[in-house]
């Protein structure tokens, strides 16, 4: 979470903050006790160390929601381009999954991997991030993808907030991706 918002966070009675860090398995399970849905956004360097955070924090997220309680929702957010959807994406979504975040995408394919081991899940895979405030209009679908796809983060929450939690969610045990 970007700093600026952690005060606005830290005021809201609906929030709880538990800091650490997702390849420590305490810091796990003391982030999930108590969840009535679990939302997974992770994202490491492009390359170096720590470039596979997001398969091997979710191996552990999933350790640990099998020992809490392995039926809550779980919305894990990856990419365009993850796995079978690079075959959707346009020409300049593929080249620049290819030389510009082709190993972010190798280790978003591992944690999709592992979500699918889940027996409640939904896989969001937003457009390239963009600031700003909502657009508050979301095109979703598991083979969409433009040609210079973008949506804002505002968007990428309200739609997980608004179509991805809900038990009766169509997206449930799909990967479904987003943009504006």
């Amino acid at each position: 979470i970007n700093a600026e918002y952690m005060g606005e966070l830290r005021a809201n009675k609906n929030v709880s903050i538990v800091e650490g860090n997702v390849t420590n398995s305490a810091d796990v399970l003391a982030t999930l006790d108590g969840a009535d849905s679990v939302i997974v956004s992770l994202g490491g360097p492009l390359k170096g160390p720590g470039w596979d955070v997001c398969s091997r924090g979710q191996a552990i997220i999933n350790e640990n929601m099998q020992r809490l309680d392995p039926s809550k929702r779980m919305v894990v957010v990856t990419s365009i381009g993850t796995a079978e959807h690079f075959a959707h994406c346009s020409l300049f979504a593929k080249l620049f999954s290819y030389f510009v975040i082709h190993k972010a995408l190798q280790d978003k394919a591992v944690q999709e991997a592992e979500v699918k081991k889940m027996p409640n899940w939904v896989i969001v895979r937003p457009a390239g991030l963009a600031d700003g405030p909502p657009k508050g209009k979301v095109k979703a679908g598991v083979d969409i993808c433009g040609w210079y796809p973008v949506i804002t983060r505002a968007d990428v929450a309200a739609f997980i907030l608004d179509e991805c939690l809900d038990s009766e969610s169509k997206w449930k045990f799909q990967a479904v991706a987003i943009e504006n």
